[in-house]
C-alpha cells in the first residue's frame, strides 16, 4: 500500500504517528516539561549527575535530541548512544565522540587527554556535557569510570556535566554505589501519560501533521487507546497508526474502538485485561521513583507522612471532644 495515498486520504502533510523519534512532534506534558527542566539544569550547573528514567518508549530520547539542539551553541555536547562497553572502551568512546586525537591510549593517558579537552572547552565558554542514553546497560566498571570523569577538577572547578537517561532498572545500579549516588543532583522518572494527556498528545501530533483531527479519534476510541497503551507515547503511536490504516482500508474518516481489539495481536500489544498483576506492581513502583534515590529516603518519607496523618487525626479528635463538651 502506498503511504502517500494514506496521507492524502486524511489530508496529512506528514505521517503523524511514526515510531521513529521526530523532535518536531514533541509533546511537552507536565512530566516531560519537568524532565527537560532538569536536563537544562544539568547543562547550566557545574558538576554532578542528572538522571532521567522511564519505560521504553516514554519519550526520553526525544527530550535528549531537543536538549542537544537547544544547547549545541552554548555547550559541548558529547552524546553516547551505545553503552555495551568493556574496560577502557568508555574513555575511548568519549574521546572519539569529542574528536580528540589521543596519543597515549592507556587509561591514564585517556584520562589526561579528556581532562585537558574539558578544561580547554570550559575556558572557551562552552562547558562539556556528557549525555548518555540507555544507561541501564552500563557495567559497574563503566559507572565507576563515569564517576571518575565527573570528578575531574581544575582549581576546584568541575570540568564535566553529566546527563544520564535509562530504563527504571538503572536506579538499582545507582543505588549500589554510595559514591555515585551522592553525585546525583536530580532524578526524575517519566511514567505514562494520563487519559487527558493522551487525548492532547494525539491532537498535538495530528495538528503538526496538518489536520485538526477533531473527528478522527472520538473520545471513546481515545479512552481505549489510553487503556491499551498505558500512556506510553510509542505505544500510542503504534495503535493510532494502525487505526488510521484500518479506517483508510474501510474508507472511513474516523476510527473505531472495535478495531483496537482486532489489531492488538498484530501490534503485539496486550489487552488491558491481560496485564499481569506483577506488571501493575512494577508500574506503581515506577510512579514512586521520582525524587527517591535510596530505599532509606523512601522509608523516611513514609514515616514522615504517617506522623503527619497521626497529628491531623489527633487535632480532629481534640476538636470533636471540645465540641462534645460544649454541647
Amino acid at each position: 500500500m502506498n503511504i502517500i495515498i494514506y496521507l492524502e486520504y486524511f489530508s496529512f502533510r506528514r505521517a503523524p504517528f511514526q515510531i521513529t523519534t521526530d523532535e518536531d512532534f514533541l509533546y511537552l506534558s507536565k512530566q516531560h516539561s519537568k524532565a527537560m527542566a532538569y536536563m537544562d539544569y544539568a547543562v547550566s550547573q557545574q558538576g554532578g549527575f542528572v538522571i532521567i528514567t522511564g519505560e521504553i518508549g516514554s519519550g526520553k530520547t526525544i527530550l535528549l535530541k531537543r536538549m542537544i539542539r537547544r544547547f549545541n551553541k552554548k555547550a559541548t555536547c558529547i552524546n553516547l548512544s551505545f553503552t555495551n562497553l568493556d574496560g577502557e572502551e568508555l574513555f575511548q568512546y568519549v574521546a572519539e565522540e569529542a574528536g580528540i586525537d589521543v596519543i597515549n591510549e592507556s587509561k591514564v593517558g585517556l584520562i589526561f587527554s579528556l581532562k585537558k579537552y574539558f578544561f580547554d572547552r570550559l575556558k572557551s565558554g562552552k562547558p562539556s556535557v556528557l549525555i548518555i542514553d540507555e544507561s541501564q546497560n552500563l557495567s559497574s566498571e563503566n559507572l565507576e569510570d563515569l564517576r571518575m570523569l565527573a570528578g575531574l577538577e581544575v582549581k576546584d572547578r568541575p570540568l564535566l556535566r553529566v546527563v544520564m537517561l535509562g530504563q527504571p532498572e538503572f536506579m538499582v545500579s545507582v543505588n549500589r554505589s554510595e559514591q555515585l549516588k551522592q553525585r546525583v543532583k536530580l532524578h526524575y522518572h517519566l511514567s505514562g501519560l494520563n487519559e487527558v494527556e493522551v487525548s492532547k498528545y494525539i491532537d498535538h501530533r495530528l495538528m503538526i501533521a496538518g489536520s485538526d483531527g477533531s473527528d478522527i479519534f472520538p473520545a471513546d476510541v481515545v479512552k481505549v487507546i489510553y487503556q491499551y497503551s498505558r500512556g506510553i507515547p510509542r505505544l500510542i503511536n503504534k495503535i493510532c497508526d494502525a487505526l488510521l490504516l484500518c479506517a483508510f482500508i474501510e474508507e472511513r474518516k474516523y476510527t473505531l474502538r472495535s478495531d483496537i481489539d482486532e489489531v492488538s495481536g498484530d501490534l503485539m500489544i496486550s489487552k488491558p485485561s491481560e496485564v499481569l498483576p506483577s506488571d501493575i506492581m512494577d508500574s506503581n513502583k515506577c510512579l514512586n521513583l521520582n525524587g527517591i534515590i535510596s530505599e532509606s529516603d523512601s522509608i523516611d518519607r513514609v514515616v514522615y507522612a504517617l506522623e503527619s496523618i497521626n497529628k491531623n487525626l489527633e487535632k480532629l479528635a481534640n476538636s470533636l471532644n471540645v465540641k462534645e463538651e460544649v454541647s
